[in-house]
């Protein structure tokens, strides 16, 4: 469903993640990443677009250099430095103003709350404001956590040793303890204090916002109202009427007819209606896409690399699949294992006889 990227940061949200890399170009962020201290020990061939959510070679000292060009608001040196007698030559690789935005969304403990929970050992009192993220690397091989206050950054990382996989281990829970005893222990024997709140003076603006939409309210319509921060010039300068019918139910684009169609649509939303010449068009599948292409996974177990098929009828439930003409076991929605070969998809109202298809390839 719709969810602002405060939001999507602090919960270490999957699909936002990839839209941002796709927005960005795979290899464009992958090289970009190098720069911020995320040293290429392999390539963006052997990585794939999936770098994004984990699968790229890093080590704890690459994940805490860069995170360290973050504390200090954007400005990189060449290379980590060991002792005091080192003297850094810095070069500005982002603004200030966006990455202190970013630093005040890692900070924001109730945006995380949703899958961390208010409690967890990431929270801090006010006068310790302290930025932290959480990581997990594909199949549970590694947890990271890092973070840094005014005056350290620190990164913690579990895992086993021969690279085998923690077994579903989540990384606050398994290396987030670790990480914050050494902040503790540091506020204690070095302390240098909490990071400072956003001013507006920094070239940020704070805005009131549609909480929903991430526009201006609409009066009347706007559910929840919030205060969000913007580079200045950024700031969105009109309302989400589009996002609202006349009776102030929400109506959502086009593409979340298939969440609004779900179990998961808890804001009992609809979505826009398409149509053709004045009439609606059928419903569609929405996974997999026609023409998508997937590659099976050589590191990962067989049965992780499972594609769902989905649609967005109004009534998913009545539907019967059929894959290369053989019909699936279930109804409504199903899910298959990847298997190597060119495929096509069917669903079918038993009732019309109607149906739409897609193909894929599977390498």
């Amino acid at each position: 469903g719709p969810v602002r990227l405060r939001d999507a940061l602090g919960n270490s949200l999957n699909i936002p993640a990839i839209l941002v890399s796709h927005g960005v170009g795979p290899r464009r962020g992958y090289n970009r990443l190098a720069a911020w201290g995320l040293g290429a020990h392999d390539s963006f061939e052997a990585d794939g677009a999936g770098y994004v959510l984990g699968n790229r070679q890093v080590t704890l000292l690459d994940l805490s250099f860069a995170y360290s060009h973050l504390a200090r608001g954007g400005r990189v040196t060449a290379r980590p430095l060991f002792t005091e007698h080192e003297k850094p030559e810095f070069a500005r690789l982002a603004s200030e103003e966006a990455c202190r935005l970013v630093e005040d969304m890692l900070c924001d403990n109730e945006a995380r709350s949703h899958a961390f929970g208010a409690r967890s050992v990431l929270r801090f009192p006010a006068g310790r404001r302290t930025a932290v993220k959480t990581g997990t690397s594909s199949n549970f091989r590694d947890a990271w956590v890092v973070g840094y206050d005014r005056g350290h950054t620190v990164g913690v990382w579990v895992g086993n040793l021969d690279g085998q996989s923690m077994g579903g281990a989540l990384s606050v829970n398994a290396a987030g303890p670790v990480w914050r005893q050494m902040m503790d222990w540091l506020a204690v024997h070095r302390p240098s204090g909490g990071l400072e709140p956003l001013k507006p003076e920094e070239g940020l603006v704070p805005v009131e916002i549609d909480a929903l939409t991430g526009l201006r309210p609409v009066a009347e319509k706007t559910r929840r109202t919030i205060t969000e921060w913007f580079l200045q010039g950024t700031e969105p300068l009109k309302a989400g009427e589009t996002w609202y019918d006349r009776a102030g139910n929400i109506v959502l684009p086009e593409s979340y007819r298939a969440w609004c169609a779900s179990r998961h649509n808890h804001l009992g939303a609809r979505a826009v209606t398409s149509s053709v010449n004045g009439e609606e068009t059928v419903w569609r599948i929405t996974s997999p896409r026609e023409g998508a292409r997937f590659v099976i996974d050589p590191g990962l177990p067989r049965a992780q690399q499972v594609l769902p098929f989905i649609t967005d009828h109004p009534s998913p439930e009545e539907l019967h699949w059929y894959l290369n003409g053989r019909r699936l076991a279930g109804e409504g929605t199903a899910s298959w294992a990847l298997e190597r070969g060119t495929w096509v998809l069917r669903a079918r109202e038993p009732e019309t006889g109607r149906e739409v298809r897609h193909s894929f390839v599977v390498e």
